[in-house]
């Protein structure tokens, strides 16, 4: 795909045979969510109607040109020029191709995609997230590496008492005493929560998501769902947003609540993404693995992991980029204290 997506004379047509196909399979479609995710991961965008689906499939939809950066409360910082002080200027929002796939717990039929963001010129705008992953997978190309990757995110299932939110407790089986303990690998906390899991596989089979693995936590309500690899970083970034937003459906559909939020409780151990990467390289070998001296893997592998280590201190910004992420760094639960 060109760089330059507004210059490119055939990616509209390319975009609008994919809306009329879906079109043709979902007749009854009114609406289409479309969704870009910020600097922290959440979704924003708007809902359109049925008659200006044409508009975001040729590239000019508009869309505030702030919102990628906004925080976790959708409020923009005064540290930045984007938002109030430039005048809160609208730029173009495209398709990401083959995003487009139904919302299944809509009450009326609605679509989904994610968003490509332009500068008025037909240039990426930079400072989205997507931007700023395919800058950061520059220099591995440039080397003939490719990566391969997949995302692990943990949840808990929440429900509110009137008073406060707590995590959603399992009961022991044949009472509705709760299941006390932290009960990691449980079959029955699965089994309790058995409607809510297939609730989402069938959202995840309609939005192509390629889920895999559920499993019971280390925390009372705490769950993880398991993404497969895929050997495009982009991707995979997708399907992790956009999990997210599946998971929480499924929740409401059970009269519930989650939330990924680092460490929601004090008490209980936090939630963390995962990140699961190889290198390939053009002979599609994986250059993590092989021997050194230093056990059963590359020397590549640990000088990667060095390098990781180094750039720790820099790499908070981004890896706990919230004041509740540095709840979890605490002896017992699972997150990196220091980088030795």
């Amino acid at each position: 795909m060109s760089e330059n997506y507004m210059s490119e004379s055939n990616l509209g047509e390319s975009n609008m045979g994919e809306l009329e196909k879906y079109l043709a399979a979902h007749p009854q479609t009114l609406f289409l969510d479309m969704l870009a995710p910020d600097i922290n991961g959440v979704l924003r965008g708007k809902r359109l109607r049925r008659d200006e689906f044409d508009k975001l499939f040729q590239g000019k939809a508009n869309f505030c040109k702030a919102t990628p950066l906004m925080n976790v409360k959708g409020e923009n910082s005064e540290k930045t020029i984007y938002g109030a002080r430039d005048g809160d200027p609208d730029i173009y929002a495209g398709p990401v191709p083959g995003s487009l796939v139904p919302v299944p717990w809509a009450t009326q039929p609605t679509a989904q995609c994610l968003l490509q963001l332009y500068e008025l010129d037909g240039t990426p705008l930079f400072l989205t997230p997507r931007e700023v992953l395919k800058t950061a997978m520059q220099p591995l190309l440039d080397l003939g590496l490719n990566p391969v990757m997949a995302t692990e995110l943990e949840f808990f299932l929440v429900e509110h008492d009137g008073q406060s939110y707590r995590p959603r407790s399992p009961s022991i089986p044949g009472s509705k005493l709760a299941q006390p303990g932290l009960q990691y690998g449980s079959f029955d906390d699965l089994e309790e929560v058995e409607s809510f899991l297939a609730e989402l596989d069938s959202i995840a089979g309609q939005q192509n998501l390629p889920v895999g693995t559920a499993l019971s936590e280390y925390a009372v309500g705490q769950f993880e769902i398991n993404l497969h690899h895929v050997n495009d970083p982009l991707l995979a970034c997708d399907h992790a947003v956009l999990l997210k937003r599946a998971v929480k459906a499924a929740a409401r559909q059970q009269g519930i609540a989650a939330t990924f939020m680092a460490k929601p409780f004090t008490q209980e151990a936090g939630s963390g993404l995962h990140v699961h990467v190889s290198l390939l390289d053009q002979d599609g070998n994986n250059v993590f693995a092989g021997e050194s001296k230093d056990g059963p893997f590359s020397d590549t592998l640990r000088h990667a992991i060095g390098g990781l280590a180094g750039m720790m201190e820099e790499s908070m910004a981004v890896f706990a980029s919230n004041a509740n992420s540095y709840r979890r760094f605490a002896p017992g639960f699972f997150a990196p204290a220091s980088p030795i």
